[in-house]
């Protein structure tokens, strides 16, 4: 029986939320929901996440945190990023790390 190939779901992330996410304090990514990442998220399940601090070389795998896949639920939410009205986001749980 052979491996089959592991379904990842890659983010890119600024610099302030990965190092939450590493520290543990942050426990959800927001995406806008485009149609580009319904297209990602919506019916679609994937055995990890890939949260990479901006664009390394695939080999500096210092700047790459894995977390397990368990959701991404739409939602609205109020954030500094986003601007100063409520917008429609995907919030992907990435609190569960790759053992």
């Amino acid at each position: 029986m052979t491996e089959r190939e592991l379904r990842i779901l890659t983010l890119r992330m600024k610099g302030r939320w990965w190092n939450e996410i590493a520290a543990g304090t942050k426990t959800e990514e927001l995406r806008l929901q485009t149609d580009y990442w319904r297209k990602r998220l919506v019916g679609v399940e994937y055995d990890e996440i890939h949260l990479w601090l901006g664009y390394p070389p695939k080999t500096d795998t210092s700047k790459l945190i894995r977390r397990k896949w368990a959701s991404a639920e739409p939602c609205d939410v109020l954030h500094q990023e986003f601007g100063p009205d409520p917008v429609a986001v995907f919030a992907i749980d990435v609190s569960q790390p790759v053992e």
